[in-house]
């Protein structure tokens, strides 16, 4: 006799929970407006990760945040590098979180650069996951830019077309260089503001799980806790815990991005492969047309990168390699650091307050200033470098020779 056939039950699911904010440094209002209210949220970081141990947090991929925070509380740097070091705070690799088809490919990398070496002064390992949750599309070559600092993978959301139908996917870039890729279907904000009530609490993680079914293949689902400059919610472990307690299929945790990327890495299965950049405005919209707008920032942008680019960092190192170190190569990180401080998405797009541009016009004037001081300065070390005394003799030598040739040439002219 056969046996009888068992229901079907749905997969048991695993909500996978990660406080974050996102953190547009500039915006709909400008820089000190924002840091005012980023002073706020770090206080209340802080004091959320001394009581509750088992509470973290996402930094947005960026670790500008810090440097911005502490000018305000210095007297807080021990406390948060307590949590930096212990791994409740995860930052990097980005300094900023840029626009990639509106600066040079050198600032990007510029700009990985002082990620990590941000986080090296912290005495932290940046994170290992390429986190690009809002940028405006992404370039072809950024798996191979990622490749180069060891990053393996990556979490994107704009830009993602129609070819990807899954939250894993394999990205290919101009190189050939390979990413497992994390795609944020439903945002970086698809758990923002989670309810407080535990009925109103299962009733949005239904939503969440519904959003995500024809995306989502494995039983881990992604919920980011968190949105644009949004402040971590310390309840929700407790309410997750009463909810899912009610709920005898779901299993939960609050963890890093890092730990989800791991956990969806670690599953079976055939993955989708993209090639190329990710720029499709599909599903998510990627402000095509900013390249137009304050184009007059565009052209300042490109002049300061040419200008540390091609002229001050070449003929400085010339410089040094003939002896003539000045101790300009801290003024020169420094310049990229202020210049970076433009490439924001929200920033360099163009499409902020006017008193945000303002801002930008003034940093670009200083890289401009610095540059062509360190410029100047690399020349004259060049100068002094030079050996005058056979430039003397050549000059002796071409004399002699021009006057020995003089009789034909004034022949010549007749």
């Amino acid at each position: 006799m056969a046996s009888e056939e068992k229901p079907q039950r749905e997969p048991a699911t695993h909500l996978v929970i990660v406080p974050h904010t996102h953190w547009d440094r500039e915006w709909y209002r400008p820089f000190e407006t924002f840091r005012h209210r980023l002073v706020h949220l770090v206080d209340t970081l802080l004091d959320i990760l001394e009581s509750d141990p088992a509470f973290l947090f996402h930094f947005d991929g960026q670790t500008i945040v810090l440097d911005d925070y502490l000018a305000i509380r210095p007297q807080n740097e021990d406390r948060l590098r307590r949590q930096l070091q212990s791994g409740r705070i995860r930052i990097g690799p980005w300094r900023v979180l840029p626009d990639q088809f509106l600066v040079s490919g050198e600032s990007l990398i510029r700009n990985l650069q002082q990620g990590h070496a941000d986080c090296a002064r912290w005495g932290v390992q940046p994170s290992a996951v390429g986190y690009a949750p809002d940028m405006f599309g992404h370039a072809a070559a950024t798996p191979q830019v990622f490749a180069g600092f060891g990053i393996d993978c990556a979490v994107v959301w704009r830009g993602v077309g129609p070819d990807v139908r899954d939250t894993r996917f394999m990205w290919q870039g101009a190189d050939g260089s390979r990413l497992f890729t994390i795609y944020l279907a439903d945002s970086y904000s698809n758990g923002a503001n989670l309810p407080t009530n535990g009925d109103a609490l299962m009733a949005r993680l239904d939503e969440i799980r519904a959003a995500q079914r024809d995306f989502c293949h494995i039983p881990p689902l992604l919920i980011m806790n968190g949105s644009d400059h949004l402040e971590p919610q310390p309840a929700i472990p407790a309410l997750m815990d009463a909810v899912v307690a009610r709920r005898p299929d779901w299993t939960w945790e609050l963890a890093s991005i890092e730990s989800f990327v791991e956990m969806a890495r670690g599953h079976a299965g055939d993955l989708p492969l993209h090639v190329g950049e990710l720029r499709h405005p599909w599903r998510a919209n990627i402000l095509p047309g900013v390249t137009s707008v304050r184009s007059y920032q565009k052209q300042a942008d490109f002049m300061a990168s040419r200008l540390l680019e091609k002229y001050v960092e070449p003929l400085t190192a010339w410089a040094q390699q003939l002896g003539g170190d000045r101790g300009n190569a801290d003024f020169t990180a420094y310049a990229w650091r202020l210049l970076t401080e433009n490439h924001p998405h929200d920033s360099i797009c163009g499409c902020s307050v006017d008193a945000v541009h303002d801002e930008m016009d003034t940093r670009y004037e200083k890289v401009m200033q610095l540059g062509l001081t360190l410029q100047n300065d690399a020349i004259s070390q060049l100068a002094e470098a030079l050996d005058a005394a056979s430039l003397a003799t050549g000059f002796e030598q071409a004399l002699v020779t021009y006057t020995a040739a003089r009789p034909a040439l004034q022949l010549l002219d007749t």
